[in-house]
């Protein structure tokens, strides 16, 4: 059976496709054109906590239409490409154990007594 070798990289191509980095001259002259000129982002507030409350503010009692619903659903689970068949990492499991929480307690309770 021969694969059909179309979209595939291919070794020893060149991955830049023979474009030369600019010189340190033609760099400048770039660096040159662009003084004086205001930044984009000029007057516009950085995204942070304030912006992240007021959209997710926004966002409160909005629904997905019914079809939208229905196709989350159709790929959710066992049913979602990547699913490896519920597998999880015994380390996850032990960690997220009550056993394990309850350890965790006890020892730093006796680390504050040790110290205290």
């Amino acid at each position: 059976m021969k694969k059909n070798n179309k979209g595939w990289f291919k070794k020893k191509h060149k991955t830049n496709l023979g474009r030369k980095r600019p010189d340190t001259s033609e760099r400048m002259k770039g660096n040159q054109i662009n003084k004086g000129r205001p930044s984009s982002r000029k007057g516009k507030e950085f995204w942070g906590i304030k912006q992240r409350e007021e959209i997710s503010r926004r966002q409160k009692g909005k629904h997905n239409s019914p079809n939208t619903e229905f196709k989350k659903g159709q790929t959710s689970g066992k049913k979602n490409s990547n699913w490896k068949g519920g597998i999880t990492p015994i380390n996850a499991k032990i960690r997220a154990s009550t056993e394990y929480k309850e350890m965790i307690i006890l020892v730093d309770f006796v680390i504050k007594l040790e110290e205290g």
